[in-house]
């Protein structure tokens, strides 16, 4: 049975060209999903998108499983499984019918550029909405990492050490948890606290704990427009999934964290792709690897999986 298989969005785009894609299942996320409708690319160009990348990337997703939820949906899944949806981004697009936004890939895979006038509307305005939405998530990132900073009782000559941020964190996403039960959810009000167990989100709970410390450090740097989304695909690596993104920063901060041997896969390429690739890449990261004499695998001493 093949391994299940959560990335981020440049690998969703490219994940064809994967070279171990016959030993893993991808599982396709929401956010994978809302990255392919929100793009900034879609204001400026929605006809080419349409009929290019959304047509062709959700083809290829047919037969895929797919995770259609934010990951906050199956946390409170698992205590509460006659769970019902009543709002989703999906119902943005076209709010006469529930869950119509599979109505709506399915008319962009047959049609492409030919979908309807409001459908494009829609999409156009849903991907200016996001964008707004993005800088505002920047703002609350980094304004939640200082908080933190303060409420520990740092000082800006302490040393940050990313273990003390993990209770606030959990918290926090115990908090959002509620939140979300709370808009989307036809599940009991409010959802209730103490039936929220974390124990399978460590790998959110701990790399996003190490990446606010990172925001407060002296050398610290600026969150940047994606890091909400991307650090909320985290949360779906869970049940024995392993992670995959090409994103440098994630990967050293999951590294940082003793959590890579655990989740991380890095995507590599066929052919002399998979050699240029992993070369440059990780002569760039900073890894050292050993390839063997059936140029099948790769090996390397930090504990990253290469099949």
């Amino acid at each position: 049975m093949k391994k299940q298989l959560i990335c981020d969005t440049n690998i969703f785009y490219n994940y064809n060209s994967f070279w171990a894609k016959d030993k893993y299942s991808l599982l396709p996320t929401y956010y994978n999903f809302q990255d392919l409708l929100v793009s900034k690319s879609n204001i400026k160009n929605i006809e080419g998108r349409l009929q290019k990348t959304l047509k062709q990337k959700l083809s290829s997703m047919n037969n895929h499983e797919i995770l259609l939820f934010e990951p906050h949906y199956y946390v409170i899944e698992d205590f509460y499984p006659n769970l019902r949806y009543s709002k989703i981004l999906y119902n943005r697009l076209d709010t006469s019918k529930e869950y119509n936004y599979l109505n709506v890939l399915s008319q962009i895979i047959m049609l492409g550029e030919s979908v309807d006038q409001v459908i494009k509307y829609n999409l156009v305005e849903l991907a200016k909405h996001e964008q707004k939405n993005k800088l505002i998530n920047v703002d609350d990132i980094l304004s939640f990492a200082k908080s933190t900073f303060t409420k520990i009782g740092y000082t800006s000559k302490d040393q940050v050490n990313y273990l003390d941020f993990i209770p606030y964190v959990e918290k926090l996403l115990i908090k959002n948890i509620v939140k979300f039960g709370s808009k989307c959810l036809i599940a009991p009000s409010p959802v209730d606290k103490g039936k929220i167990d974390l124990s399978d989100y460590q790998l959110f709970i701990q790399t996003y704990s190490k990446y606010l410390s990172t925001l407060v450090d002296k050398n610290g740097e600026n969150p940047a427009l994606n890091d909400n989304i991307d650090s909320l695909i985290l949360l779906y690596a869970k049940n024995g999934r392993k992670f995959m993104s090409i994103e440098k920063k994630w990967l050293r901060l999951i590294k940082s964290v003793k959590l890579h041997k655990q989740f991380l896969i890095l995507y590599s390429t066929t052919g002399i792709e998979h050699f240029f690739f992993n070369y440059v890449f990780l002569k760039v990261f900073g890894l050292i690897t050993i390839r063997d004499k059936n140029l099948k695998k790769w090996y390397n001493p930090l504990g990253y999986q290469f099949l």
